[in-house]
């Protein structure tokens, strides 16, 4: 069997591949106080000129989030300047080709002052690895937290391709839940502090995971932001996540040509229109 032969019995025996995981809770409630394999740490900022952009704790400088204390706390100190620090989904996403729900807990008792905000946040982004592809940062969030003096919820969009948007509510107890859940066929994203779907929906955003990212999955972050506010151990944390349905892939298949996290007669078709394509210059050297 020739080489050419051989790759193309490899690409049909691969059509059985699949690495979706169906309607399965995934969940994370940090009490092993460890940063297991579900998640990377990332961080993004708009640091100001001069600023160091890690410190050894492997975050923003003025900026941490641990996981501690049986739960995931974020902390920061006052030279904090919009600087974020997430959990990002690691090697794991969300199928938008059918609904789901996800929900985490949150405590924050800090307080604000003028120009100053902190919130601790849950989102969708386009793609997990989002420090490895900064062009892809495009993302929709629900947090809690305060702005300037008030204690808010924040909804926040914002990316690369993304139009941006925000808005904030008024938020009257330290602690609650944020709720996201998404209907696949109408494309919209709903965003409560009180349940899921779109009766209980504070925030509904359509038309832009299937339709402006035109993502057929998309990573999931959770952590903080700050601005000018001290927040010592304890004052703003996360806790008890989890994705109470839905359909996950873990992990792309190497030979799944059209990202939907199978490998079917789908990505052969894809594979087939270009068989024996050669870019090569010169051509004689294709062959």
């Amino acid at each position: 069997m020739n080489a050419r032969m051989y790759l193309l019995v490899t690409i049909i025996v691969s059509t059985s591949f699949c690495a979706l995981v169906e309607a399965v809770p995934r969940s994370d409630n940090f009490n092993d106080n460890v940063k297991g394999d579900m998640w990377g740490r990332f961080g993004v900022s708009e640091p100001e000129s001069g600023d160091t952009w890690f410190s050894a704790n492997g975050g923003p400088c003025d900026i941490w989030l641990n996981e501690i204390n049986h739960r995931l706390e974020f902390g920061s100190n006052s030279n904090a300047y919009d600087e974020t620090a997430v959990y990002g989904s690691s090697n794991w996403t969300i199928i938008t080709t059918e609904d789901f729900q996800m929900k985490i807990d949150f405590f924050h008792n800090g307080s604000g002052g003028s120009s100053t905000s902190s919130v601790i946040l849950i989102g969708i982004i386009y793609d997990y690895d989002f420090l490895l592809f900064p062009e892809r940062y495009n993302y929709i969030e629900l947090a809690a937290g305060y702005g300037e003096d008030y204690a808010i919820y924040w909804y926040e969009q914002d990316g690369a391709s993304t139009p941006y948007a925000d808005d904030y509510k008024l938020r009257y107890s330290d602690s609650g839940t944020l709720y996201i859940s998404y209907d696949a066929q109408l494309d919209q994203l709903y965003l409560s502090d009180t349940a899921y779907g779109s009766v209980n929906a504070w925030k509904t955003v359509s038309g832009i995971v299937q339709g402006v990212w035109n993502r057929k999955m998309v990573g999931v972050a959770i952590g903080g932001n700050a601005t000018g506010v001290p927040l010592i151990s304890g004052q703003a944390y996360l806790d008890n996540f989890v994705i109470d349905s839905g359909t996950l892939c873990d992990g792309l298949p190497n030979a799944d040509l059209n990202e939907d996290c199978k490998v079917d007669f789908k990505d052969f078709a894809l594979f087939a229109l270009e068989w024996l394509n050669c870019n090569m210059d010169p051509q004689e050297n294709c062959w």
